[in-house]
């Protein structure tokens, strides 16, 4: 293993939130499934874990009734920051593009982060795609198996998957690195 999993700490949802659904959508359906499922050989092994990121929620208006809120023109600009950027990150939520130049990926996009990975790890193949070097992250692979078997046994129902395609792609060994444009926060977005 190169790196224990990354987790998310924190998720702050704009205008149209319930905590409840947040929550039940981003990690309680998993906690039910692995609760109920869990064996001795149907478990998640260290170092994964369900977790549960603290979910904020920020709006225009705390007045603003949720009937109401649900018929809001919604926002389509998404932000990211982690401990030690220098700078936020504002993005197209619809296209997972930087907001100031629509040809930049954002910077925790599976491309940017394999393009990280290549750089760490000399021994990386470069003409092995995203989904072959996956592939061979066992640990991962067997966690995700267990997840997918848990709540498949909890709902009844198999998880929608991507096309396949989505994951089969290189990284052009010309990209150069990119760097995050500092930025200063509009509230006007908002």
């Amino acid at each position: 293993q190169l790196i224990p999993p990354l987790y998310t700490t924190g998720i702050v949802i704009g205008d149209v939130y319930s905590h409840g659904h947040a929550a039940r959508a981003i990690c309680c359906r998993s906690e039910r499934a692995l609760t109920k499922f869990s064996t001795p050989c149907l478990s998640l092994d260290s170092p994964y874990a369900l977790h549960h990121p603290k979910i904020g929620h920020w709006q225009r208006n705390n007045k603003t009734k949720r009937t109401d809120q649900v018929k809001m023109k919604r926002n389509v600009h998404s932000i990211n920051w982690v401990l030690g950027d220098q700078a936020i990150e504002i993005l197209d939520a619809t296209t997972g593009r930087q907001k100031q130049d629509h040809n930049v990926c954002s910077r925790i996009s599976k491309k940017s982060l394999f393009r990280s990975f290549h750089r760490l790890c000399d021994t990386s193949s470069p003409e092995a795609t995203y989904k072959e070097h996956k592939s061979r992250a066992a640990e991962y692979q067997c966690a995700k198996d267990v997840w997918m078997k848990a709540m498949s046994d909890m709902y009844g129902e198999s998880w929608v998957g991507k096309p396949s395609e989505v994951d089969d792609f290189k990284i052009d060994t010309k990209d150069t690195e990119r760097r995050p444009v500092e930025l200063q926060l509009d509230y006007s977005l908002f």
